[in-house]
């Protein structure tokens, strides 16, 4: 370690690192992001093309799901071997494919193959990218870089969903896939080159049998090591206090509140635009007054806010609610990413965060199914009331996690 608080691996890692290829990462990012959450918008439309139940046409989201999984949990550890821009660059071609099959697709099975491919390549965007951003940023000022991931997320249902859903409505699905595939084939193809670290581990190469069972022992030892094992807490937690609050907010609004849905819609976009100015903050934030001070002080004022909500009894309380509570939780996010991927070294961190993914996709279905009958019959001041308690668990996780001491950047490091 040297006396301006950067390591010599750190430097060398961020020696041909270049801010247009982190804007190329982030778009890529965003286009995955959006065409997860597109699909809902378009389910009545492929249920009226493809003449199938809304049941039938629900399962390509269930399909994707898997796909993302099963490629996250092989392909992470794999970049942590042979290096992530390699798999980033092969899985934007296989979106690309992706997207051409959906917007040619005439039968619905057909579009089960576009969401399967889909799905696998959006597993090696949610394991390598965010993996692959850690590697180039030193701890020290990786809330920053973590601040512009966590902000596609909100960026991508307050822009990316509601673009789709006007591009469906005046030109037809069919287009937004077409808008997709062709934006992410170009990406593919411009996207310079990088030797990032990974790629400089040395390996000896494995039996696919050997290799699989190499990776079995990997996530154990993750979930045995106590410092991993608290991280994949922290994203369950995490996850679980937006998703219960997100899955039921629009049936409050309407129930409670007699919104209309162009109403929700547009308190939603307020939401998500507070949601995405917090994330871009809070990664500065995190870098200034440490990570782990971060996310605990922001979970903490999270707290009241959610159990405040019996206290709200107009909307423009209701407004002020959801600004305060989408800001809060977003300015989380950029300390919980850098965070999580300090937890383990560089060379594991691919895999560590595919097992991350993964366990997150598995706590947003149950949170979900768990909030959903807290919501029915205890109403969503109880639902504040569990989001409350998960972001009081990541408050005391905040503290249970070892991470290394954090310097201040010099400023030329900025």
């Amino acid at each position: 370690m040297t006396s301006d608080g950067f390591d010599p691996r750190s430097r060398q890692q961020q020696a041909g690192w270049r801010p247009g290829l982190f804007a190329w990462l982030l778009g890529l990012f965003f286009l995955g992001l959006t065409d997860v959450q597109v699909i809902p918008v378009l389910l009545p439309a492929f249920e009226k093309t493809f003449s199938v139940h809304i049941a039938t046409a629900g399962s390509l989201v269930t399909l994707y799901a898997i796909a993302a999984a099963i490629s996250a949990l092989v392909i992470g550890p794999l970049s942590d071997r042979y290096g992530r821009m390699r798999f980033i660059r092969a899985a934007a071609a296989i979106f690309a494919l992706a997207a051409i099959l959906a917007a040619m697709a005439h039968t619905f099975s057909l579009m089960a193959v576009a969401r399967l491919l889909a799905g696998l390549a959006g597993g090696v965007f949610s394991a390598c990218i965010v993996a692959l951003i850690a590697d180039q940023f030193h701890f020290e000022r990786r809330g920053r870089a973590m601040g512009w991931v966590a902000g596609m997320y909100s960026l991508s249902a307050v822009v990316g969903v509601p673009a789709g859903a006007f591009v469906s409505g005046t030109a037809g699905w069919p287009m937004i896939f077409w808008t997709m595939g062709l934006v992410s084939l170009v990406i593919s193809l411009i996207l310079p080159p990088l030797k990032d670290s990974a790629a400089s581990i040395p390996s000896s190469p494995s039996l696919p049998r050997r290799f699989f069972q190499e990776q079995l022992a990997q996530y154990a030892g993750f979930w045995r090591r106590t410092g991993s094992r608290r991280g994949l807490w922290l994203a369950v937690a995490m996850v679980s206090a937006t998703t219960s609050l997100i899955t039921y907010l629009a049936a409050w609004l309407v129930d409670d509140f007699d919104y209309t849905m162009q109403e929700v819609g547009l308190v939603f976009l307020i939401t998500g635009s507070a949601m995405v100015v917090g994330s871009v903050i809070g990664g500065g934030l995190a870098d200034r007054l440490g990570k782990r001070a971060s996310l605990a002080l922001w979970s903490g004022l999270l707290i009241p806010v959610l159990l405040g909500v019996p206290l709200i009894q107009s909307r423009t309380s209701v407004l002020l609610f959801c600004l305060a509570g989408g800001f809060l939780l977003s300015l989380r996010e950029a300390p919980y990413q850098a965070m999580i991927t300090e937890l383990v070294p560089a060379e594991q961190r691919g895999a560590y965060l595919a097992l991350r993914s993964t366990a997150a996709k598995l706590a947003i279905a149950v949170s979900a199914l768990v909030a959903g009958h807290v919501f029915e019959h205890l109403g969503f001041r109880m639902v504040a009331v569990l989001a409350a308690a998960c972001s009081f668990a990541a408050l005391v996780l905040a503290f249970l996690l070892r991470l290394p001491p954090e310097q201040q950047p010099p400023p030329q490091a900025l």
